[in-house]
């Protein structure tokens, strides 16, 4: 898409649902659109409206980001929120306070939080460091009581996992889904002579869903690989996704 000043409608009125969580996805396109002076008008309707109001996006897509007035009489829903580059602290109090102090996710033991808040805040490092991007980073959440379903959803604008994969192996990796595949079985592009040791960070998510029944799937460009208990999965998406997406899905809650 290059043009611009256009106006792009996606009209979910006829759903019946749609995962909240995936504001962060709707956040980061109409993001994308507005910096290219483009409108992005999204139709939602019923208990998805109401729930999208709740965590804030209603109010992000009416130009007031922060404006969590709404009360959450459901207590089912995380905030929506934008981070830029260099809010590392705010990111990972988030974290803590809105995500995993969610009633949600009081079944996970204090290791279990500690471990993945520590993961998701390397993943949010690594966005700057690897993904050759200034823009921001979208996250939601959303909690699904009578599934004991918790879940996560973390986007960013950048390059994708293939770029620097392809770099890294001399070529070797030449697509997106086996990028994304070599990362979760704990490789790493990370300069550990500039940034010192780490990397990793994404099988050891996986290992801790296998563990727990539950599930990562992430995006980048044009595919997806879905890692859960068993042998991770991939496949191909309708149209290409400028960035990349890590939903985090922690069930048995």
């Amino acid at each position: 898409m290059n043009k611009t000043g256009e106006t792009f409608e996606l009209d979910f009125s006829k759903m019946n649902h749609i995962d909240a969580n995936l504001a962060s996805v709707l956040a980061s396109i109409k993001y994308r659109l507005e910096q290219r002076r483009c409108k992005l008008i999204v139709r939602l309707a019923g208990a998805t409206f109401y729930t999208f109001k709740r965590n804030g996006f209603i109010s992000y897509s009416n130009g007031k980001p922060n404006d969590l007035s709404v009360a959450d009489e459901r207590e089912s829903t995380i905030p929506l929120r934008v981070f830029r580059p260099d809010e590392d602290e705010p990111f990972t109090q988030y974290l803590k306070k809105d995500f995993f102090g969610h009633r949600g996710a009081t079944a996970l033991t204090k290791t279990e939080v500690d471990r993945l808040i520590n993961h998701f805040s390397e993943i949010y490092q690594n966005v700057f460091m690897h993904a050759n991007t200034t823009e921001p980073v979208f996250a939601c959440g959303q909690f699904f009581p009578s599934k004991g379903e918790l879940k996560f959803t973390l986007v960013d604008l950048g390059d994708g996992f293939l770029k620097k994969v392809h770099e890294k192996t001399g070529g070797q990796i030449s697509s997106e889904a086996s990028a994304i595949q070599w990362a979760l079985l704990g490789n790493t592009t990370r300069d550990v002579a500039k940034f010192g040791p780490g990397g990793g960070v994404l099988k050891s998510i996986r290992e801790y869903c296998k563990q727990h029944n539950g599930s990562i799937l992430i995006v980048s460009g044009a595919d997806y690989c879905n890692a859960g208990a068993g042998p991770i999965e991939s496949g191909k998406l309708a149209c290409p996704f400028s960035g990349s997406i890590v939903n985090l899905v922690l069930r048995n809650l």
